[in-house]
Parts: structure tokens; sequence; C-alpha cells
């Protein structure tokens, strides 16, 4: 079973170890980003709750949308990086996610929770959008044989991204806050950009 894998592994090309190892980065990333998000809310809600109100029921609804927008918007960027590109695609989403992490940095002085309601919830969850799709959809036009292999190589990173990605933001939120680790969080996040699709 092994040497067969090892076999299969080395058939691929270099592209084709490029793709997966570039969509397995954004799947650790994007992944990574969504599902630790839950660290922020503890924060969220200590510093938002004395000054505002509703800020239980504002930080329940943030931490719903950055689930459920990539979930909404997925068939739309299945057609735009169809239409054209899953490089422009993934350079769109990384713009759009690196503004969600960095406007509540930025805007720190207005002591609002909008601020990260637009961020978190609205910017970085298109652009993780934007980004997460494009990896998924790119591998299938570059494997003929081995679909399900690189597939399931690429979408292993997301579980390294869980488990890596809140170790990270957790001792980021030790030494810097939370609005510092968003910033380390967003410059360290940019994406890998993929090949072109070229549909024949």
């Amino acid at each position: 079973m092994s040497s067969d894998l090892v076999h299969r592994l080395r058939t691929w090309s270099s592209k084709q170890i490029f793709i997966v190892f570039a969509a397995f980065l954004v799947y650790v990333l994007a992944d990574g980003t969504t599902f630790s998000f839950g660290l922020y809310v503890d924060e969220l809600i200590d510093e938002y709750s004395k000054s505002q109100k509703n800020t239980f029921l504002i930080i329940s609804i943030l931490a719903a949308l950055t689930q459920s927008i990539p979930l909404l918007l997925s068939p739309l960027v299945c057609w735009w990086t169809t239409k054209f590109g899953a490089s422009l695609t993934l350079f769109i989403g990384c713009f759009v996610s690196a503004s969600g992490y960095i406007l509540p940095f930025v805007l720190h002085y207005y002591k609002t929770y909008w601020i990260p309601a637009i961020g978190y919830g609205c910017l970085l969850s298109v652009g993780l959008t934007f980004c997460y799709v494009p990896a998924y959809l790119t591998l299938p036009f570059y494997f003929e044989d081995d679909r399900g292999l690189a597939t399931g190589l690429a979408v292993s990173g997301s579980g390294v991204g869980q488990v890596a990605l809140a170790i990270i933001v957790k001792a980021c939120f030790i030494e810097y806050e939370w609005r510092g680790a968003s910033l380390i969080t967003e410059v360290s996040g940019q994406k890998f950009p993929l090949q072109p699709i070229t549909v024949t």
C-alpha cells in the first residue's frame, strides 16, 4: 500500500506538487483562521461588554458570520474562479481578508463592536471564501488519475491549520492582545497564488 502511494507520488510533475502544496497552505491558513476565531470571542466580549448593549448577541452573530458567509458565497466564488481564474480570485481573497484583519487594528480608537463585526464578520469571511474555493476548484484540472489523493493531501491542511493557528493566535493574545494577534495573523496569512485555470 505505502509503496504504491510512493510510486504514485513520484509520477507527479513539479507543477502538480506545487499546486497541491499551495492548496495545502491555503487550507492551513483559511481553515486555521476560521476555526481559531473562537479565541477572539472572549476577548471581544471582555472589551465591549462594559460599554455596549447587546454585546453577546452581536458577537454571537459575528461568530456565526465567519462560518456561514463562506458557505453561502461558495457558488458565486466557484463561478468567479471558473470565469476569471484562480490567481485573480486568490489575489482578491488575500486583499479582502487582509483588510478584514487590519480594520480592527487600524481603527482601534473607535470603541465599538461594529468595527470587528465588519472586519471579521464580513470582510474576513468574504476574503477567505475567495481563497478557499479556488484551492479546492483548481486541483481537478491538474490531476487525471490521482484527484482523490491530491484533494486529500490538500484538504489535510485544514486540520493542520486548526491546530497550529489556534496555538499561534493564543500565544499572540498573551503577548500582544487581540488586536496585535489580528495584525500578526494577517501578515503571516498571505496565501500562495495558484496557477490559473485553463478549461479546454
